[in-house]
């Protein structure tokens, strides 16, 4: 019988669920390809992401290191995923969620660490809110703060859009209401969910 309640393989990593965690371990062959900025976490960025204290994001524990000190694999909590969709679950909940997500979003900007991969599978929905996992893509960005707080607050409104299409079939194929509304510069506004929550609310839409 095996230790784990569940394996199951991804792009380049196979991940052991056991209780309240989880472990992800990087498939070797990563790095013989040179693939480690694609798929791999790096571990300076795992140290601040570790730090996060912000419901919004996965909780990641540790990390081991291979001979050449890039991560091998590392710990995080698991996360149990509500049997739902965004566009099934009232607005309120998403925009609570949207607005912790925004703020995240700001703590890696201060940390100079830009966001990506707003895949609707790194999504998470929770009785409790929304929750970001697999953050192995975020890199360290040199560029200037003003720049890089946009695209991360712009990471932030594509996560949850993603995620809201994932769940609606027709937002694949029609241009309506939640793509109006998420068109906006969320750096221009101290509350863009706000903003958002208004845009919606005036459409009498649901999510």
């Amino acid at each position: 019988m095996s230790m784990f309640d569940h394996v199951w393989k991804t792009n380049g990593s196979t991940i052991y669920h056991m209780g309240d965690i989880c472990i992800k371990e990087y498939n070797p062959e990563l790095y013989l390809l040179g693939e480690i900025e694609k798929y791999i976490m790096d571990k300076d960025v795992f140290d601040k992401l570790k730090l996060v204290d912000n419901p919004v994001f996965m909780h990641l524990i540790d990390y081991e290191l291979d001979e050449s000190q890039n991560i091998k694999k590392y710990m995080y909590e698991y996360i149990p995923s509500a049997n739902t969709t965004l566009a099934h679950i009232p607005i309120e909940y998403t925009i609570v969620s949207l607005r912790f997500l925004i703020n995240f979003a700001d703590y890696l900007t201060e940390e100079g660490i830009h966001m990506l991969d707003p895949n609707p599978g790194n999504v998470i929905l929770t009785p409790d809110g929304l929750r970001v996992i697999d953050a192995d893509l975020y890199r360290f960005d040199k560029g200037d703060k003003v720049s890089l707080k946009k695209f991360n607050r712009n990471m932030a409104l594509q996560y949850v859009l993603n995620k809201y299409i994932e769940g609606d079939p027709l937002a694949r194929v029609s241009d309506h209401y939640m793509n109006e509304a998420f068109n906006i510069d969320p750096s221009k506004y101290k509350d863009p969910a706000d903003e958002i929550y208004k845009r919606i609310k005036s459409r009498r839409t649901r999510i």
